[in-house]
């Protein structure tokens, strides 16, 4: 069984003694006002996805909003809950996918393995660097509308990533612990690809345009 890749990225969001109502106050509108430089690119990416799957695909042509995703809202109350592991969840125009938590925005695409994601090659076995940097751009904005400037990678099902995706560390403290257990990042997408199981990388976008 593969590794799915989880992407998380760093935030100012002030999460702290804030109701649901007030964090999609502060979420929501920031959303629906960040310009999707490369809509073209995840339009075509999702119809393509869920090319099998005509109930998606009516609602991927249409959808234009970011909406929040609201089950129990005693859990989200970041004032009232005692539940370490709660979070916000929102979903976007193009099947996009984000969770938020108090230090930390879990970007749920592209739906890739991990491996895949630092090993991507076009159908020709060329290195797909032009579709993986388009995904790459879309975190980018995401990122900086809250304030971030950068993602790190992670991976579940045993990887020796695995454990940080469900601790209680913050973003900060999984970038500490990493550094602590590898030393410090790798500098390039093929490093990771070379050994995925022993280096790890976080994406500062330096190279994007």
């Amino acid at each position: 069984m593969g590794t799915s890749l989880y992407s998380i990225a760093n935030h100012q969001i002030p999460f702290e003694a804030k109701s649901q109502r007030e964090i999609i106050d502060i979420i929501l509108p920031r959303l629906n006002t960040m310009p999707l430089k490369n809509q073209e690119f995840l339009l075509d990416f999702a119809l393509e996805w869920n090319h099998d799957r005509p109930d998606r695909l009516a609602s991927i042509r249409t959808s234009t909003f970011w909406l929040p995703i609201v089950e129990d809202s005693h859990h989200y109350d970041f004032n009232t809950s005692e539940d370490k592991d709660k979070s916000m969840d929102f979903e976007g125009p193009y099947d996009l996918d984000l969770s938020f938590d108090d230090s930390k925005i879990w970007i749920h695409n592209p739906p890739y393995r991990y491996r895949q994601w630092f090993c991507l090659q076009n159908s020709d076995g060329t290195d797909a660097t032009l579709h993986r940097n388009e995904w790459r751009k879309y975190m980018r904005q995401v990122a900086y509308i809250f304030g971030g400037n950068r993602v790190i990678y992670l991976a579940d099902n045993a990887h020796p990533l695995d454990k940080y995706i469900s601790s209680d560390y913050s973003f900060e403290e999984i970038e500490q612990e990493l550094k602590k257990e590898f030393g410090e990042p790798a500098r390039a997408f093929s490093e990771v690809c070379a050994n995925e199981k022993t280096t790890y990388f976080i994406d500062f976008f330096d190279d994007l345009d």
